[in-house]
């Protein structure tokens, strides 16, 4: 399952209470992203670089592969979790 919403919707809460309901393991990709980015050479030091330099919304298409490679890498390497994708997915 995929928690998908804007920040503070309470995906992170839903999703850790979800899995204790459940018996799945939880997985937040703000927490567990940075790996994965560093595989396609992204840190969040350098969207937010991106977005200081580009502006927000520029920086956001540039860095989209490299979200969508963390949420594939993430639900790859965590079968059948509950995952919160971050409020940028």
């Amino acid at each position: 399952m995929a928690l998908i919403g804007p920040a503070a919707a309470g995906k992170s809460t839903l999703g850790r209470v979800l899995a204790e309901a459940t018996g799945r393991r939880f997985v937040d990709l703000d927490e567990i992203g940075g790996p994965y980015y560093a595989e396609v050479g992204w840190t969040m030091d350098r969207l937010r670089e991106r977005a200081r330099v580009v502006g927000r919304v520029a920086a956001e298409r540039e860095w989209e592969p490299a979200r969508a490679h963390a949420v594939r890498r993430a639900v790859e390497t965590h079968p059948y979790a509950i995952v919160a994708l971050g409020a940028g997915a």
